[in-house]
């Protein structure tokens, strides 16, 4: 019989493992996903990709599947059609923003990052032929973070 806190651990670890993926040491670190899955999909919480990827790789080449959709009238009516595909076209992102609270007296903190990396693979399948997949490396990182101080406000001075 399971106790409350045991279910809820698993939960949480169930709800980890949708959003983020598995961590460094869970047995699902090294995991293999089918070929025909995008590994930007799988996760909930989204990905990033470095920067400087080159704009051939830093957005999704399926998207330009439905460019037919981007009506003729759409936009300004000096813009061509070609111009309103082109800025259509979503780029994956390469950063994103953390808010925080830290004590003044702070003046940097060191932050550990985790994430998994996939790469294509093949592995042998059940008939001995080669099977796409992608190859998940968990890794992490500390990183030192310097802080900044907080810009000094000067109060208004009340007037009587």
């Amino acid at each position: 019989m399971s106790t409350s806190l045991a279910v809820r651990g698993r939960m949480v670890e169930a709800l980890k493992l949708d959003l983020v993926g598995p961590l460094g040491g869970h047995a699902l670190a090294s995991e293999m996903l089918p070929g025909w899955v995008r590994p930007s999909n799988w996760y909930l919480t989204g990905f990033l990709i470095p920067v400087g990827t080159p704009p051939e790789k830093s957005s999704d080449p399926d998207e330009d599947e439905d460019i037919d959709v981007v009506p003729e009238v759409a936009g300004l009516a000096e813009e061509s059609n070609d111009e309103r595909r082109a800025a259509k076209k979503g780029y994956f992102p390469s950063s994103m923003g953390l808010s925080f609270l830290a004590p003044k007296e702070a003046s940097s903190l060191t932050v550990t990052v985790r994430w998994g990396d996939y790469t294509p693979a093949e592995t042998p399948g059940a008939d001995g032929k080669p099977i796409s997949i992608w190859q998940r490396q968990a890794c992490e990182k500390a990183v030192r973070v310097a802080l900044r101080p907080a810009p000094r406000r000067e109060r208004p001075s009340r007037s009587r």
